[in-house]
Protein backbone atom coordinates (compact mmCIF):
# COMPACT_ATOMS: atom_id res chain seq x y z
CA UNK A 1 0.00 0.00 0.00
CA UNK A 2 1.32 3.28 -0.87
CA UNK A 3 1.66 6.84 1.06
CA UNK A 4 -1.04 8.24 -1.29
CA UNK A 5 -3.78 5.05 -0.94
CA UNK A 6 -2.87 5.08 3.30
CA UNK A 7 -3.68 9.28 3.54
CA UNK A 8 -6.84 8.47 1.48
CA UNK A 9 -7.83 5.86 3.56
CA UNK A 10 -7.28 7.81 6.81
CA UNK A 11 -9.39 11.42 5.44
CA UNK A 12 -12.26 8.98 4.02
CA UNK A 13 -11.58 9.22 0.73
CA UNK A 14 -12.26 6.40 -2.27
CA UNK A 15 -11.17 7.96 -5.41
CA UNK A 16 -7.68 6.60 -5.91
CA UNK A 17 -7.36 8.99 -8.59
CA UNK A 18 -6.62 11.95 -6.31
CA UNK A 19 -2.80 12.21 -5.50
CA UNK A 20 -0.94 14.34 -2.99
CA UNK A 21 1.33 16.64 -3.29
CA UNK A 22 4.80 17.04 -1.38
CA UNK A 23 6.15 20.71 -0.39
CA UNK A 24 9.25 21.95 -0.91
CA UNK A 25 10.18 20.87 2.41
CA UNK A 26 8.81 17.29 1.91
CA UNK A 27 5.70 17.58 3.89
CA UNK A 28 2.65 15.97 3.05
CA UNK A 29 0.58 18.63 4.57
CA UNK A 30 0.74 22.04 6.52
CA UNK A 31 -0.72 23.68 9.11
CA UNK A 32 -1.97 26.95 8.36
CA UNK A 33 -3.76 29.35 11.03
CA UNK A 34 -7.60 30.79 9.75
CA UNK A 35 -7.86 34.68 10.47
CA UNK A 36 -11.31 34.51 11.64
CA UNK A 37 -11.03 32.84 15.16
CA UNK A 38 -7.26 31.51 14.83
CA UNK A 39 -7.52 27.77 15.07
CA UNK A 40 -4.87 25.36 13.32
CA UNK A 41 -5.89 23.72 10.36
CA UNK A 42 -4.57 20.35 8.52
CA UNK A 43 -4.50 21.45 4.67
CA UNK A 44 -3.89 18.90 2.22
CA UNK A 45 -2.65 19.60 -1.45
CA UNK A 46 -3.88 17.54 -4.04
CA UNK A 47 -4.72 17.14 -7.72
CA UNK A 48 -7.64 15.09 -9.38
CA UNK A 49 -5.87 12.79 -12.09
CA UNK A 50 -8.85 11.65 -13.93
CA UNK A 51 -8.90 12.10 -17.91
CA UNK A 52 -12.50 11.84 -18.76
CA UNK A 53 -14.09 9.25 -21.09
CA UNK A 54 -16.83 11.52 -22.67
CA UNK A 55 -18.18 14.99 -23.10
CA UNK A 56 -20.26 15.41 -20.18
CA UNK A 57 -22.41 18.17 -22.48
CA UNK A 58 -23.01 16.14 -25.65
CA UNK A 59 -21.57 12.39 -24.69
CA UNK A 60 -19.27 12.43 -27.14
CA UNK A 61 -16.72 9.73 -26.65
CA UNK A 62 -13.67 11.79 -25.78
CA UNK A 63 -10.92 9.28 -26.26
CA UNK A 64 -7.82 12.13 -27.49
CA UNK A 65 -10.86 14.24 -28.51
CA UNK A 66 -10.46 17.34 -25.80
CA UNK A 67 -8.45 20.28 -25.25
CA UNK A 68 -6.73 20.87 -21.92
CA UNK A 69 -8.16 24.10 -21.11
CA UNK A 70 -6.80 24.80 -17.64
CA UNK A 71 -7.10 23.82 -14.03
CA UNK A 72 -9.43 24.93 -11.13
CA UNK A 73 -8.61 24.45 -7.04
CA UNK A 74 -11.30 24.04 -5.06
CA UNK A 75 -11.68 23.77 -1.21
CA UNK A 76 -13.63 20.86 0.59
CA UNK A 77 -13.75 20.27 3.71
CA UNK A 78 -13.17 16.54 5.58
CA UNK A 79 -13.67 15.06 8.47
CA UNK A 80 -11.82 16.32 12.12
CA UNK A 81 -9.32 14.58 13.59
CA UNK A 82 -8.76 14.27 16.70
CA UNK A 83 -10.38 17.58 17.07
CA UNK A 84 -8.27 19.60 14.36
CA UNK A 85 -10.06 20.63 11.10
CA UNK A 86 -8.75 19.08 7.54
CA UNK A 87 -9.10 20.83 4.31
CA UNK A 88 -8.40 19.46 0.81
CA UNK A 89 -7.29 22.11 -1.71
CA UNK A 90 -8.24 19.88 -5.14
CA UNK A 91 -6.68 20.94 -8.18
CA UNK A 92 -8.76 19.76 -11.36
CA UNK A 93 -8.08 19.83 -14.92
CA UNK A 94 -10.45 21.81 -17.06
CA UNK A 95 -11.00 20.25 -20.60
CA UNK A 96 -12.89 21.26 -23.79
CA UNK A 97 -14.93 18.97 -25.84
CA UNK A 98 -13.79 19.90 -29.57
CA UNK A 99 -17.47 18.56 -30.83
CA UNK A 100 -19.51 21.53 -29.05
CA UNK A 101 -16.78 23.44 -27.30
CA UNK A 102 -18.30 22.97 -23.75
CA UNK A 103 -15.42 22.93 -20.82
CA UNK A 104 -15.66 20.75 -17.77
CA UNK A 105 -14.68 19.21 -15.24
CA UNK A 106 -14.05 15.96 -13.78
CA UNK A 107 -15.82 14.89 -10.91
CA UNK A 108 -15.22 12.83 -7.75
CA UNK A 109 -18.18 10.55 -6.24
CA UNK A 110 -16.37 11.80 -2.81
CA UNK A 111 -16.90 15.25 -3.07
CA UNK A 112 -21.24 17.01 -3.84
CA UNK A 113 -21.61 18.98 -6.73
CA UNK A 114 -21.51 22.58 -5.89
CA UNK A 115 -20.52 22.23 -2.32
CA UNK A 116 -17.68 22.83 -0.37
CA UNK A 117 -18.27 19.78 2.73
CA UNK A 118 -16.88 15.88 1.69
CA UNK A 119 -18.72 12.77 1.97
CA UNK A 120 -16.98 11.42 4.39
CA UNK A 121 -17.50 14.69 6.50
CA UNK A 122 -21.49 14.23 6.06
CA UNK A 123 -21.29 10.47 7.54
CA UNK A 124 -19.73 11.83 10.43
CA UNK A 125 -21.72 14.65 10.94
CA UNK A 126 -24.87 12.06 10.28
CA UNK A 127 -23.19 9.81 12.72
CA UNK A 128 -23.44 12.96 15.29
CA UNK A 129 -26.86 13.38 14.60
CA UNK A 130 -27.84 9.41 15.68
CA UNK A 131 -26.15 10.34 19.25
CA UNK A 132 -28.74 13.02 20.02
CA UNK A 133 -25.84 16.08 20.24
CA UNK A 134 -27.70 19.10 19.01
CA UNK A 135 -26.69 20.84 15.94
CA UNK A 136 -25.15 23.65 17.46
CA UNK A 137 -22.42 21.62 19.28
CA UNK A 138 -22.12 19.02 16.16
CA UNK A 139 -21.30 22.27 13.86
CA UNK A 140 -18.82 23.46 16.76
CA UNK A 141 -16.95 19.96 16.84
CA UNK A 142 -16.98 19.88 12.99
CA UNK A 143 -15.51 23.24 12.55
CA UNK A 144 -18.56 24.14 10.31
Amino acid sequence: MSINDSILNSVGLTNKNIKFLISDNGDLNEWVTLNHDQHQVLRYCTTLMTAPEHCSQCGFLLSGHFYLVGTDTASYKLPTANGYQQILLLTKQRYQCLRCKNTFIPQSKDFMPDSTISRPLVHQIIDLARRDIPEKDIADILHL
